[in-house]
């Protein structure tokens, strides 16, 4: 009864160290910071390298979101994949792998960041060209929170009569010998689009660089090292609760199965048949044979205790 016993404790004490280790653990890797941007730049170039207009979108993470972060930005579906995803930092860009899924018309980019800026590039076909009437319609979607977004327009060469709405003002030179047109958004909540209707004339199909970017490209060699890389470390919470799941499972099996082999089974009735006298019969065996008088087990010669309960033996 005391091993019983015993048993019984390891058991417990097993399932309760699985179940704190298979719901503890996973908790705290959830525990995740909504996805914000600190500041988000759009700059749009019409007619600069190809005849459509290409969105650039610098993007930076606000310091509350744990890295590395899950990040979903939509483009329009017209524009097809992206023309570079990729992280920025003070060593240059490095590509991202992504995935693509298409939504009511729009393509959702999908990837996961190391760090906290990120630049994302595409084309979109939309540019209206007109005779020498130019108009395009950008759109920010709205789908994360943005403390400070910011709108810049590059005039396409040989371009004039640049309009927009809303209004952005005068443009001003830059060293590049181009005219950039500037606005301040400010913040926006998520689920907030924003609309910029671009108009101009231009009397050719004079692209403003035809040789210009170059497809980002990575900047080191991808190791064990590589920032945001995934190891084992990042799934290791993971693996502990499914070998608490496991250590539940087994324990409970042992609990059981324990259980089962330490029940007595009960005794068994014999049927003879009684002789004229109402008495049973004795043979031989019987007459020699000793039985425990506590399990009904029949003992072995020479046995002066039990081998199935212990029980001492009436010799």
């Amino acid at each position: 009864m005391k091993l019983r016993m015993q048993r019984k404790v390891t058991v417990l004490a097993v399932l309760l160290i699985a179940l704190v280790i298979s719901l503890g653990q996973p908790a705290a890797v959830n525990a995740q910071e909504p996805v914000t941007f600190e500041s988000v730049l759009v700059e749009v170039w019409p007619e600069y390298d190809q005849p459509s207009a290409l969105v650039m979108y610098h993007l930076t993470l606000t310091s509350t979101v744990k890295l590395p972060a899950e990040v979903a930005i939509r483009i329009p579906e017209r524009a097809g994949r992206p023309h570079a995803v990729a992280t920025q930092d003070e060593a240059g860009l490095l590509n991202l792998n992504y995935t693509t899924a298409t939504q009511d018309g729009w393509l959702l980019i999908q990837f996961t960041t190391p760090t906290p800026q990120v630049r994302l590039e595409y084309y979109d076909p939309s540019l209206t060209i007109e005779g020498p009437k130019r108009t395009y319609t950008y759109r920010w979607p709205g789908d994360y929170a943005v403390n400070n977004l910011t709108m810049q327009v590059q005039q396409p060469a040989n371009a004039s009569e640049m309009a927009f709405v809303p209004e952005m003002g005068s443009g001003q030179q830059a060293q590049d010998g181009l005219t950039y047109y500037n606005m301040l958004v400010g913040q926006l909540n998520a689920g907030t689009g924003f609309d910029m209707q671009i108009s101009y004339n231009k009397p050719d199909n004079t692209l403003t660089n035809p040789n210009s970017f170059e497809q980002a490209q990575p900047v080191q060699p991808v190791d064990s090292n590589t920032t945001g890389r995934v190891t084992v470390n990042d799934f290791l919470p993971w693996i502990l609760g499914g070998f608490g799941i496991l250590l539940i499972a087994v324990g409970a099996f042992w609990y059981w199965r324990t259980g089962q082999l330490n029940t007595v089974p009960e005794r068994p009735r014999h049927s003879r048949r009684t002789n004229a006298g109402g008495q049973m019969p004795s043979t031989a065996d019987d007459k020699q044979s000793i039985y425990c008088s506590q399990c009904g087990k029949r003992a072995g010669p020479g046995d002066l205790f039990c081998r199935s309960c212990g029980t001492k033996l009436r010799v």
